[in-house]
């Protein structure tokens, strides 16, 4: 048995990294949890104390990006005008994609039956990672910053547009975050249309 007080800090990260990025590119059939561990720096028996198997890795990476959104709720606190909230937010959603551009990946081949169904964990990471957009979007329709919309609907399409500039593919153009950010900001709160 392996004792935690003798496992390095930060273990169970390398391990969930290198399942992303493993399972996101050669897909769950693909991937063995032999080069998982390798990749890691561990051997296979301290990924399972962790994991059980390679079904809850695979799960278990959905949970830890889902952590990695935590910092969108300090976003919103940062600023004072509704404005500023809202282009902290969507950079916020921009840097949270990139750090885990690998999901989206593995989203699709949930949604394509190539892997472990993983639809009760994406509802769960989804809500949680929308929330805050939501909840500041509501902020804007009571202020009247924003039009009457339905907060979760456009929510769910800033985030999927975003998204969209991170899914791992070979032919992919490389934008700047800042380049995205800015372009994604102007299409919602201008439009595409000149002003007269």
């Amino acid at each position: 048995m392996i004792e935690r007080a003798n496992v390095e800090p930060g273990v169970k990260e390398k391990i969930l990294e290198s399942a992303l990025e493993s399972f996101a590119t050669k897909g769950y059939h693909g991937t063995s949890v032999k080069e998982i561990a390798t990749d890691a720096g561990v051997n296979k028996s301290l990924l399972f104390y962790y994991f059980n198997s390679k079904e809850n890795l695979y799960k278990s990476i959905i949970h830890y990006a889902a952590q990695k959104a935590k910092f969108l709720y300090e976003e919103v606190d940062k600023a004072k005008t509704f404005r500023e909230k809202f282009d902290n937010v969507i950079g916020g959603y921009i840097r949270f994609f990139s750090e885990t551009k690998h999901v989206p990946g593995i989203v699709l081949q949930s949604i394509f039956g190539m892997g472990p169904d993983l639809s009760l964990s994406l509802e769960e990471m989804s809500a949680y990672v929308r929330k805050p957009l939501i909840n500041l979007l509501n902020e804007g329709i009571a202020a009247g910053e924003l039009a009457e919309i339905n907060a979760e609907i456009v929510a769910k399409a800033i985030m999927g547009m975003i998204s969209a500039f991170f899914i791992h593919m070979p032919c992919r153009p490389d934008y700047q975050e800042d380049e995205i950010r800015k372009n994604i900001q102007s299409l919602i709160v201008s439009g595409i249309y000149v002003r007269n």
